[in-house]
């Protein structure tokens, strides 16, 4: 078995586990958000529905790399010389196989910008930069991609398409790490100030690095780092490795829906600190009040 082989069969095997893996988180989070009562509320019953979108995108997409899978290991076609001149059918599977995870990218990246937009205060301005930003990079992507991948065959598409896919691929790097960079500066800044107003009560509703590591959406980066670091170790693949980290990518979007879904985000911790705060200040003129002496009657 030669060495491109290799990488092939480790890339595919790591799909399929980290796909089942992922269906397994859903799974969970479907039956604890059901157990939760969670979809109540329009902001959860939202939050659900972009959960189960992702899944089925992302399901969709595992489909469709399969028949890629099949169709070269079939026709034997592992050798990347022979990638832009797979027949025209699976080019289109390929081009949909790179679309989805466009789609679902751009599913979590809004997500993620929305969780931006609460966790600043819900102040439009700091989020409509990196809103306006990805909708471009993914349109763009989106377009230029699919046409570049089903015209593969024609001179010149095959490293314009690669040129494509590194512009849009670090617009999207540089636009998340942006953005959670903000995200988790700003949560780290909140916990601060909750340790000095609830003190050690804070660690009831958080109390770990990893609970701010999964709210700032910081493992959806590490992900993405993952698939650029596989790409530069194995640049010339007999078929896309994206599939093998997308459900990775989705499962970050997951868990974040989940724990807003439990009520343990860090908008619970502005809200114990308002809420001691106002009864502080209450109790405050309250005795000030008695402080005070009666007027003469």
């Amino acid at each position: 078995m030669s060495g491109i082989d290799i990488h092939f069969a480790i890339c595919s095997k790591t799909e399929y586990l980290t796909y089942g893996i992922y269906s397994v988180l859903f799974i969970l989070s479907l039956v604890v958000l059901r157990w939760r009562r969670a979809n109540k509320r329009s902001n959860n019953l939202i939050h659900l529905l972009s959960m189960i979108a992702i899944f089925i995108l992302t399901t969709l997409c595992v489909i469709l790399h399969s028949v890629v899978i099949v169709h070269i290991v079939l026709r034997d076609e592992l050798d990347p010389v022979t990638y832009p001149y797979h027949s025209q059918a699976i080019q289109n599977y390929t081009a949909g196989v790179i679309a989805l995870p466009i789609l679902i990218s751009y599913i979590s990246d809004v997500l993620i910008i929305y969780r931006m937009y609460v966790i600043w205060g819900k102040r439009k301005w700091i989020v409509m930069i990196p809103f306006i930003l990805t909708t471009c990079n993914n349109a763009f992507a989106m377009i230029g991609i699919i046409i570049t991948e089903i015209e593969l065959h024609k001179p010149g598409f095959p490293e314009f398409k690669n040129k494509l896919s590194d512009t849009v691929f670090s617009l999207n790097l540089l636009i998340n790490i942006a953005v959670i960079a903000l995200n988790a500066a700003k949560i780290h800044m909140l916990i601060k100030q909750a340790h000095m107003i609830l003190g050690a009560d804070v660690k009831k509703f958080y109390h770990n690095v990893l609970a701010i590591i999964i709210e700032s959406g910081a493992l959806y980066v590490l992900g993405m780092f993952a698939f650029l670091i596989t790409t530069l170790v194995y640049p010339n693949p007999p078929t896309t490795y994206l599939p093998a980290f997308l459900p990775v990518l989705s499962a970050t979007p997951t868990l974040i829906i989940v724990r807003a879904g439990l009520g343990i985000t860090i908008e619970n911790v502005q809200e114990a600190m308002i809420t001691i705060t106002q009864q502080e200040n209450h109790d405050r003129e309250t005795q000030l009040e008695n402080l005070r002496p009666s007027s003469a009657v």
